[in-house]
């Protein structure tokens, strides 16, 4: 145990105080904009859990936009109910695009964790050249 300086707490060792939330997250990882919430040893698993259900979700997404897009050339479907072939095409290179950016940090958090054995914070701070 240590004594957190900013919030006057008894924290674990590995704790660490994240300005933007005001509070001392256990095994901190990092804050997570996206979510608002500090990603840390309880909830770090629903974190990767959250990506790679992501990751289907888009695949799923290019998937039935491809099948929409080819299938709109083979027969009049998509005129009956009023649906443009190019639309379908652009909300699909946009999920293409979303999903580059959460497998690109999926990737990334699956090197931290498994290869490096550090969390995000250690990485930082070890990268940092020191004055």
């Amino acid at each position: 145990m240590k004594r957190c300086a900013i919030c006057n707490k008894n924290v674990f060792l590995k704790s660490y105080h994240c300005m933007r939330c005001n509070r001392c997250t256990e095994h901190f990882d990092h804050h997570c904009k996206y979510l608002n919430n500090c990603v840390g040893g309880k909830n770090y698993e629903y974190f990767l859990r959250i990506l790679i259900t992501l990751t289907f979700y888009f695949i799923n997404l290019i998937i039935q936009a491809i099948w929409v897009f080819v299938d709109s050339f083979q027969s009049q479907k998509l005129e009956d109910y009023m649906i443009s072939k190019w639309p379908v095409l652009i909300v699909g290179i946009i999920i293409v695009v979303l999903l580059l950016g959460v497998d690109s940090l999926l990737i990334y958090h699956i090197y931290l964790t498994l290869i490096r054995r550090m969390t995000t914070l250690e990485y930082i701070f070890r990268e940092t050249p020191s004055n």
